[in-house]
């Protein structure tokens, strides 16, 4: 169990880290620049990862977060690991 000291310190930690609407924003922006750099159109994505052209808009626009199996497709297709897809790389806020 964590004493009061620990939950204040991880408290600290997530103030400078991104909500999770900033988040949904980061990885929709990823998967548009990465598709576009392969210039692929949405319908192609959708199509190579067998789901609804739909479906796959909402993950563009950040309304909704692809599915870890959706991921691990896109990483494949791009030649990306997952973390920089959904900018896991980024943890923290800066300020530039």
């Amino acid at each position: 169990m964590k004493g009061r000291k620990d939950m204040d310190e991880m408290l600290i930690a997530y103030k400078g880290e991104f909500t999770i609407e900033e988040r949904k924003n980061m990885t929709a922006q990823a998967l548009k620049e990465l598709r576009k750099g392969k210039k692929l159109s949405q319908k192609e994505v959708a199509a190579y990862l067998n789901i609804p052209a739909t479906t796959y808009n909402t993950y563009e626009s950040g309304r909704t977060e692809p599915p870890i199996e959706i991921l691990v497709r896109l990483s494949h297709l791009y030649g990306m690991p997952i973390d920089i897809i959904v900018q896991r790389d980024r943890t923290y806020k800066t300020a530039d």
